[in-house]
């Protein structure tokens, strides 16, 4: 199967988010100040990809599946074209649930920088 448009669509957004909400981590910890943000990143997103991934992906993908079905059977589309509105839906999901882990993981390295210049002061 040939990738579409919207694979590359994706991949592209996919990249640019990655590369901005990655940076955006770095200041979050401190930028050129920060310490131990190798550590901070991956022991945080690994717990941010389990809660995502059960609270944000499953729903998004159940659900959104479940209606990219239902929009694509009562405007009376084939099972192909349901088929690709339903792969579609997903990729933008996963969009969503990517951007969603990036902006969390962020948050909580601000918190846990903050939280140690409390204690530090």
């Amino acid at each position: 199967m040939q990738p579409t448009v919207w694979d590359y669509l994706f991949w592209a957004l996919t990249f640019v988010a990655t590369v901005v909400l990655l940076r955006n981590c770095y200041i979050a910890n401190g930028g050129e100040s920060g310490v131990k943000f190798s550590d901070k990143l991956v022991s945080i997103s690994w717990v941010m990809l389990i809660r995502g991934f059960l609270f944000v992906f499953l729903p998004l993908f159940i659900i959104g599946s479940m209606v990219a079905t239902f929009v694509g059977i009562s405007l009376g589309y084939n099972d192909e074209v349901t088929s690709k509105l339903v792969e579609n839906c997903v990729l933008g999901e996963a969009l969503i649930f990517e951007i969603w882990v990036w902006l969390r993981i962020a948050a909580h390295i601000r918190d846990v920088r903050e939280s140690r210049k409390m204690i530090a002061s």
